[in-house]
């Protein structure tokens, strides 16, 4: 069975427990009766991994720590027996399908909204002809640097992190395991923007366990539309809430 991860979407405190520790919690999540005929889990974890053409320091600790704890070995019990399931994992670098072609810049750093505003500090009651904060409006209103001379852009110091493609890219991997003939799959993310790949992938026929990283549920206007091939979990880890 292969297991589709948005890790992005895990939170800080499963993250800190570690791959193989969230391997076992999505076992746990899944149970032991999907893995009686095929005691087999693959773990593919997806982020933004490409800043440009080169990895992310995410993603080269998140390749170290696979390459440190899979392949492995990872117990179930069931009422009947114990069930030993085959554990591997690797990071998405790439389309299933098209397997040597890497995405890149999948990690981009996003300079200031455009509409985002900033008042002057004089139209909300300041007092201080030399207010600091005045400097601060100079630079959203030139968007840079308020030294003569300088084109320092603000988008060069203040930024926020990204990832691109990485929602498609799961999306294109679901229906491809889908359409592959895949009879199960596993979704670890709770991110409303996969349910339309969810909802294709159970209308083939294939079984979806979506194992929800957060506290919440699927909503039950997207869950009418699918039947008993889907499977709402919930992944819980040491040390979470």
């Amino acid at each position: 069975m292969d297991a589709i991860v948005d890790y992005d979407n895990l939170l800080e405190e499963e993250k800190q427990q570690g791959l193989l520790y969230i391997a076992e919690a999505i076992l746990a999540a899944i149970g032991p009766v999907p893995f009686r005929d095929e005691p087999r889990l693959h773990l593919r974890f997806y982020d933004g991994f490409y800043q440009e053409r080169a990895l992310t320091r995410r993603a080269q600790a998140i390749a170290t720590e696979i390459f440190g704890s899979f392949p492995c070995t990872i117990k179930l019990r069931d009422a009947e027996r114990e069930l030993a399931i085959r554990t591997s994992a690797e990071p998405a670098y790439s389309l299933i399908s098209d397997p040597s072609k890497h995405l890149w810049y999948t990690f981009r750093p996003k300079g200031p909204s455009p509409n985002l505003r900033c008042k002057s500090p004089k139209t909300i009651g300041c007092k201080d002809a030399n207010c600091p904060m005045d400097t601060v409006l100079s630079v959203f209103r030139r968007s840079g640097c308020t030294r003569a001379g300088c084109s320092l852009p603000s988008g060069s110091l203040i930024h926020q992190p990204q990832q691109k493609l990485v929602d498609t890219m799961m999306t294109a991997d679901l229906v491809h395991l889908a359409h592959r003939g895949d009879k199960s799959i596993v979704v670890v993310s709770s991110d409303d923007d996969l349910w339309p790949a969810i909802q294709a992938v159970a209308s083939t026929g294939a079984a979806v366990y979506h194992v929800h990283t957060r506290d919440r549920g699927t909503p039950s206007h997207y869950a009418a539309h699918v039947g008993s091939e889907y499977h709402e979990a919930k992944l819980t880890v040491r040390g979470a809430p």
